[in-house]
């Protein structure tokens, strides 16, 4: 249901551009019309309509899960969730922090290797985070380094953020139509918020990261 420019939850979020995609939902970029200060930039994570109906039928429990964590360390919060009816169908939507790419995009290096002060520090927090899902009674089924978020940290304020947003605006791949003569769509180019980290980062500035 999101589209360069539409808005979500009765106008309330304007989407600006496309995070990324898997393959129960898709994640878009956000402007929070009535958001604080630091808040006005969120992700929308946007739900197909085979795992809208899942959640419904108890067969997935994300959003359930979402809204029992209260402000924990590296836990994603739950800002807001709406449903969006589309003439498909009906779509949950899920607004939380906004993040940077994964820790996964970092094996791009030359060896495909992260060095070891980055490895202890993402594993420290990785351990942090899951003894607190734990003690609230959640499993996380499916961890894994594409699921594990940079924090946004190179654009701290919102001015800072839509600086970066004015000078690289959403790309647009193509065009494609959900079906034969039917109403045609722009494809955009996935744009995570890139972060300052390397595969090579220093041991002082991996002790920084947040995820």
């Amino acid at each position: 249901p999101a589209r360069l420019c539409t808005s979500l939850n009765g106008r309330r979020y304007k989407i600006l551009r496309k995070l990324g995609e898997g393959v129960s939902s898709s994640t878009w970029l956000a402007y929070n019309k009535k958001g604080e200060e630091r808040y006005m930039y969120l992700a929308a994570k946007i739900l197909t309509i085979d795992a809208t109906h899942r959640h419904n039928a108890g067969k997935l429990r994300e959003l359930e899960f979402l809204t029992e964590i209260e402000a924990c360390n590296f836990l994603s919060l739950l800002r807001d969730h709406f449903i969006e009816q589309r003439p498909m169908g009906k779509h949950i939507c899920l607004v939380q922090d906004l993040y940077s790419t994964s820790v996964s995009s970092l094996r791009r290096s030359p060896s495909k290797t992260l060095l070891p002060q980055m490895v202890r520090n993402v594993f420290s927090i990785l351990v942090d985070a899951l003894a607190q899902l734990h003690a609230m009674h959640i499993a996380h089924i499916d961890v894994k380094l594409d699921n594990l978020m940079f924090g946004n940290s190179l654009y701290y304020s919102d001015k800072d953020l839509q600086q970066y947003l004015d000078a690289n605006p959403a790309e647009i791949e193509g065009q494609a139509q959900l079906e034969p003569g039917g109403e045609s769509y722009l494809i955009l180019k996935f744009q995570p918020i890139p972060n300052g980290y390397v595969y090579d980062t220093s041991a002082f500035e991996a002790e920084l990261i947040f995820i």
